[in-house]
Order: C-alpha cells, then structure tokens, then sequence
C-alpha cells in the first residue's frame, strides 16, 4: 500500500497487533502505536546495510497512544516496529 510517499509492503512475517496506524496527515506521515505496548520504532537510512536506531523525537503521548510525525521530505528512509523482549 502507498501512504503519501511511504511505501508500506504486504509480506508475510509476524502480524502487526491491532491498533497500529499509518495516516497521511497533507504533507506528514502520522505514525501511531497504543503507548502501554513494549513496541519501539526504529528507522535506518538504508537496507543495505541496515542500521536501524530507535526514533526518539519528537513523539508525543495523546489518548494512550504513542505519535510520531515524520515530514515526508524529510522522512526518507525505511521505518519498522519492533517488540521489545
């Protein structure tokens, strides 16, 4: 699927819970996960190879949720969710 100038791919591989969300917010990606989750998002440059570090900022808490807004012009790069042990 295409969200503004992200590109999100079908694959198989483990499920994303419910309640994670991608949203074309006009020129911004919103990206949204419930905050009580031991979810991070992490991002990398590239994926090849890989450096994938943790997004820090600016996220902000609202409604139990964890947001994050990355300007699509300045996003460009690969983004994830990964589940901490």
């Amino acid at each position: 699927a295409v969200v503004g100038k992200f590109v999100v791919p079908a694959r198989s591989g483990p499920k994303v819970p419910a309640g994670f969300q991608i949203r074309n917010n006009g020129v911004d990606v919103e990206l949204s996960w419930p905050t009580t989750s031991n979810w991070i998002l992490e991002s990398t440059p590239t994926l090849s190879p890989a450096d994938w570090t943790m997004v820090v900022s600016p996220t902000r808490d609202t409604a139990g949720r964890t947001v994050v807004m990355i300007r699509a012009q300045e996003g460009a790069g690969f983004y994830r969710w990964r589940a901490l042990p």
